[in-house]
């Protein structure tokens, strides 16, 4: 039975690291890679975590919804962060298309 269990567990965690997407804003060597870059909702689970062993606390859900303003040549961010107590925090920001410099947040 816990063979069972270990093997259902390993096979739930590969399944999820296979579901799981590269993020569409990637940074090597500080340079963004805005080809990848989609229009497109993104939903994150959050979590602080005071050391590398240290126990996980804070849990959110974030979400972030990007899209391209064409008449003003701009991204628009869309952050939402969801807290434990139903309540959330929104964020909006403008980035220039070419530059990626914020416009407004």
């Amino acid at each position: 039975m816990k063979k069972l269990i270990m093997v259902l567990l390993l096979l739930l965690t590969f399944a999820g690291y296979a579901q799981t997407q590269i993020d569409s804003v990637n940074t090597l060597n500080q340079v963004l890679k805005f080809n990848q870059l989609n229009e497109t909702t993104n939903t994150y689970l959050v979590y602080f975590q005071d050391s590398i062993s240290g126990p996980k606390r804070n849990m959110e859900i974030w979400e972030r919804t990007i899209t391209k303003v064409q008449k003003k040549g701009v991204y628009k961010f869309i952050w939402n962060r969801y807290l434990s107590n139903g309540s959330y925090v929104n964020c909006e920001i403008l980035s220039d298309i070419n530059s990626f410099k914020p416009i407004s947040e």
